[in-house]
């Protein structure tokens, strides 16, 4: 892409926001079905996908480790769902 004669280097290899967030079995809710990330302080957006790692534990129940997921933010900011789809994120089910 050029811009005022100027070549774009950038935009045949486009760049990837990449966050981690670690959290113990405590930031889990399996009531509430949420996990709490106020202490990483990632700010996962609903629909921001996300790859879940288990690190070599147990899995959250329900959850795949390596499967990619959606976030759905709550009303608690920092406090998140995970969904299977974007769109259901997007509309807060699953």
């Amino acid at each position: 892409m050029a811009l005022w004669g100027k070549q774009d280097t950038l935009a045949a290899s486009p760049k990837y926001i990449t966050r981690k967030a670690y959290f113990g079995t405590s930031a889990v809710n399996t009531t509430a079905e949420t996990i709490d990330l106020r202490q990483s302080n990632t700010d996962f957006a609903t629909g921001d996908g996300v790859v879940y790692n288990s690190n070599g534990g147990s899995a959250i129940g329900g959850l795949t480790s390596g499967n990619t997921y959606y976030v759905y933010q709550t009303t608690t900011s920092g406090v998140i769902k995970l969904s299977d789809t974007e769109a259901h994120a997007k509309a807060g089910t699953n």
